[in-house]
């Protein structure tokens, strides 16, 4: 089974693959994607929420962000809501996947319980690179990504909600401890997917989908600046999309952070010539993997031609009766390629499986493999059947050998 794996991974470095993780992304080929993360820990963080002056900074930071021409700024944000009076059932709350369903909770003693629900938050630029299509009503327009307050926030719906919700119907949001009245502008089209962070994707049938806002206004109290703050954050830790190199890309980052005072980041992919070397190192390493293969293969070459040697006499007195059953030398070749093809088989099968999910192979993948495993089991019992030739049967039923 090993050899069988190691080959797939092998496939996988030398051809491109339609997969999962990658299918958004296949347009993007020939760019580059860089993770973008704040750095804010511990003493940081905590002088970050005590200096209102840092959210002048964040804000312009991320405005940079959205309208540099130097690469495409992406950010969904993965940001669970509450909704007051829910009218959905427990497969739409947060938690409900792996069986730690959110409880209901209230803002104060006078509201009604609220229900946390997936929720993700995108920003405008992911509407222009991605392929939405809704079952009805409209996606966001350029206004909607503006924050007023008291305005109305514009709500999409996953496919599931369809029976929930319809278009028009107002929810009462709680996001990130802020009260906010959202309208039911569209219900996307089912199996729609977005990517998050590092190339993952996600379906979106029972998210409910906001605008990333964008908060023109300063802060009026003090909770309305820690809700900004915390709102910032999110902001901030999404994925650039460009062409350039990563010497390029460090420069475009250094030259906004120089122009808006915000510091406190790192870019995963563009921070340095680490990650050039692994890609390096797993460039030179292609022909180890192929010569382990090629050693793996021979292995289990010898293991089946080892196996019938080990237990030669067995295999003796176990085909002799089919000798005297009639069989011929040739039929015994047959009997012991069908046992060993069938552990071969088997092997396979566990690898298809696993394969499945990464994504869609190509036929000549699973040729290739069953070719391998054929040339195994034929490699494998070639010596045994040499062996077998050479062996006077007619003297061994005789009781003389």
């Amino acid at each position: 089974m090993s050899l069988f794996f190691l080959i797939s991974v092998i496939f996988l470095q030398f051809v491109e693959i339609d997969t999962k993780k990658e299918s958004f992304y296949a347009k993007f080929k020939n760019k580059n994607i860089y993770q973008l993360s704040d750095n804010l820990f511990d003493f940081k963080e905590e002088q970050f929420f005590s200096n209102p002056s840092e959210l002048i900074k964040i804000k312009h930071f991320y405005m940079e962000l959205n309208t540099t021409k130097d690469f495409l700024y992406l950010n969904t944000t993965l940001q669970p809501i509450g909704i007051n009076k829910f009218k959905g059932n427990d497969t739409f709350l947060n938690g409900y996947e792996i069986g730690q369903v959110d409880k209901p909770y209230k803002i104060n003693e006078k509201d009604e319980n609220y229900s946390t629900v997936k929720s993700v938050q995108l920003n405008k630029n992911i509407f222009s690179v991605s392929a939405l299509k809704l079952q009805e009503g409209s996606l966001f327009k350029s206004s909607d990504f503006i924050y007023e307050e008291f305005k109305e926030i514009p709500v999409l719906l996953g496919s599931d909600y369809s029976d929930v919700y319809k278009l028009g119907d107002i929810i009462e949001i709680d996001y990130v401890d802020k009260k906010l009245k959202g309208r039911v502008t569209g219900i996307l089209d089912s199996n729609s997917v977005l990517p998050v962070r590092d190339q993952i994707e996600f379906n979106l049938d029972r998210y409910i989908i906001l605008p990333e806002l964008i908060i023109q206004q300063s802060p009026r109290n003090s909770s309305d600046l820690i809700f900004q703050q915390r709102h910032y954050l999110q902001l901030i830790n999404g994925q650039l999309l460009s062409a350039k190199d990563t010497l390029e890309i460090r420069k475009n980052m250094k030259r906004i952070s120089q122009k808006t005072g915000f510091e406190d980041y790192i870019v995963i992919g563009a921070n340095g010539l680490g990650i050039d070397i692994v890609f390096s190192m797993l460039k030179q390493s292609q022909n180890l993997l192929i010569l382990f293969a090629l050693l793996l293969f021979i292995l289990c070459i010898l293991s089946i031609s080892i196996a019938y040697n080990i237990k030669w006499d067995i295999v003796l007195r176990k085909y002799s009766i089919h000798l005297i059953s009639g069989a011929t030398i040739n039929n015994i070749y047959v009997f012991m390629f069908s046992e060993v093809a069938l552990i071969i088989l088997s092997s396979l099968l566990i690898v298809f499986i696993s394969i499945k999910s990464i994504g869609i192979m190509p036929w000549f993948y699973y040729l290739i493999m069953m070719v391998t495993g054929v040339f195994t089991v034929l490699l494998g019992i070639l010596p045994v059947y040499i062996r077998l030739k050479k062996v006077n049967f007619s003297a061994l039923l005789k009781g003389k050998e």
